[in-house]
């Protein structure tokens, strides 16, 4: 864990200029984008460079989604 730590201790010390839209939903400074629900027709269907990657990895959508609208 202390990556983690250190990680988000630098994160933290970001001024707001330097904060991406995700740093400042991880911190509570502003709300997610919604997600539409239908996606797939929104962005295409997501294609993975690799296949081996669990649902979770997978569900990340929504900030791929955000880069790409």
């Amino acid at each position: 864990m202390p990556r983690m730590n250190d990680t988000m201790r630098r994160l933290q010390k970001l001024s707001e200029s330097e904060q991406s839209d995700f740093v400042r939903t991880l911190f509570g400074h502003s709300s997610p984008t919604p997600i539409p629900a239908d996606l797939d027709e929104a962005v295409g269907k997501l294609d993975w460079i690799t296949g081996n990657l669990n649902s979770s990895q997978q569900g990340k959508q929504c900030i791929l989604y955000k880069d790409h609208a």
